[in-house]
């Protein structure tokens, strides 16, 4: 959701992902993501307590419970019809107030870029920029503190079943991949490879076992020799990150 007021430094939310413990003493974390200028943010809400900081009391442990306590382990079928307003409803909050404790970062860290134009190696387009940020309460304030000591998000993670992938199939270098647009969200993009245009299918989290899928179709077509046709797409080559 984009900034809306005009003091604002526009944003827009990645996403939102939940990590829900599955066993007892595991921790319960969520994750909101924004992207500013370009730039990644990642907020970090914990059930493990900083040193120093508001505990069982604060408002990050706060939400956390909350999205505990609608939770559902039974039959879909029989879930409360208003347990996703529920739900919906503690996300806008931790939307909104996170956002808002970003714009300070936003201005210090992603401030207006004169030339947005999109052209980049691909390289440098799937490993952008990220910080890392954790909620905090301390008496009873919301704040943000930087956590360089955890790893950004990993936007887009190999395949990892590459023993699908046929020896004959072409391999190209990230770095030598040229961006041109993007046709859908951050992960479908019109690029430049060897002064040829053609479509690149990234992986993400919310993709990647589709996209597997899609390309051992698409191997299964190549493999089997079929005339190409214009509205069925050819695989060409995979592409390998320097990183």
């Amino acid at each position: 959701m984009a900034a809306q007021r005009k003091d604002l430094i526009e944003s827009r939310i990645v996403e939102i992902r939940h990590e829900a413990p599955l066993m007892r003493g595991d921790e319960d974390r969520l994750d909101v993501l924004f992207e500013c200028n370009e730039k990644f943010f990642n907020v970090i809400l914990s059930d493990r307590t900083l040193p120093g900081f508001d505990g069982p009391d604060s408002i990050e442990r706060g939400y956390l419970k909350r999205l505990g306590d609608c939770a559902w382990d039974g039959d879909a079928a029989d879930e409360p019809p208003d347990a996703h307003i529920e739900y919906c409803t503690i996300y806008e909050e931790i939307e909104s107030l996170t956002e808002t404790l970003c714009q300070p970062i936003f201005r210090e860290q992603a401030p207006a870029m004169k030339d947005r134009s999109l052209r980049k190696d691909l390289s440098a387009y799937i490993h952008p920029e990220a910080f890392n940020f954790q909620l905090v309460t301390l008496n009873g304030q919301p704040k943000l503190i930087q956590r360089d000591d955890i790893e950004p998000p990993n936007f887009h993670p190999p395949l990892s079943d590459t023993t699908a992938i046929s020896t004959n199939i072409p391999r190209f270098l990230s770095s030598s991949i040229e961006v041109i647009e993007k046709l859908e969200r951050d992960w479908v993009l019109k690029i430049s490879l060897n002064g040829r245009v053609m479509c690149c299918k990234l992986t993400s989290r919310a993709t990647h076992e589709s996209l597997s899928r899609e390309y051992s179709a698409l191997q299964q077509i190549l493999d089997a020799g079929l005339i190409p046709l214009p509205r069925v797409p050819c695989l060409k080559g995979v592409v390998e990150s320097e990183k």
